[in-house]
């Protein structure tokens, strides 16, 4: 009806993003820098690097700002991320940051920890789990509106592959531009969410000691 359309039809994250938008957490997102900030990673070198930049809060995820790269060594990215400003906390990395390197001997976590940048490797997921862990801290998740821009339009036309030759809709995201801010994304639910699982999982270990052992 005349109007932009804010998401691709079919795009993975549409809901989501219209009801951002619609409670205007896409907005001026001011940084806290009495606290860190933690950044969320997807690695590639021929592919893009993909970084998001967030604080945490009991009740918000901050987001406060996007930056990617293709083509370049981890020195360029925190070379980067130094004029900033920010007070880091952790650099949550996928699974693939703790491989070593055929080219240097060491993984992405070893040369980032040398730096003296806090790190931590995530436990790989499927695709499918990492989009619903996204989906379940999306309404927690501010977006600073001009730092992040160049992410949201990402997000806004991350989309389903095409339908097979029988017609059958696919399960699998399109692999394209889009794919990388959405796999960090997903690194920061997958993040967040992990220490949750971590205490669930304690909870449910039978106590040693006990008069029952």
């Amino acid at each position: 009806e005349g109007a932009t359309r804010s998401t691709v039809e079919g795009a993975i994250y549409k809901a989501e993003i219209q009801a951002a938008e619609k409670a205007g957490r896409i907005r001026v997102v001011p940084c806290d820098t009495m606290q860190p900030v933690d950044t969320f990673w997807d690695l590639g070198y021929a592919d893009r690097v993909s970084i998001w930049a967030a604080q945490r809060t009991p009740f918000e995820i901050r987001i406060l700002r996007y930056f990617e790269g293709d083509h370049q060594a981890i020195d360029y990215y925190l070379r980067e991320m130094q004029t900033w400003g920010y007070v880091f906390g952790t650099c949550f990395l996928p699974w693939d940051g703790g491989t070593i390197s055929l080219g240097t001997g060491k993984s992405i976590e070893e040369i980032m920890r040398a730096k003296g940048f806090k790190t931590r490797v995530l436990r790989q997921m499927s695709i499918a789990d990492g989009i619903n862990a996204t989906r379940t801290i999306f309404p927690q998740l501010f977006f600073d509106a001009k730092l992040c821009a160049d992410g949201l339009q990402y997000l806004r036309r991350y989309q389903w592959g095409p339908l097979t030759n029988l017609g059958v809709a696919r399960r699998e995201p399109l692999h394209d531009d889009a794919s990388h801010p959405a796999d960090a994304l997903r690194t920061l639910a997958v993040g967040i969410k992990e220490p949750e699982r971590k205490k669930e999982a304690q909870k449910q270990q039978p106590q040693r000691g006990s008069a029952w052992s």
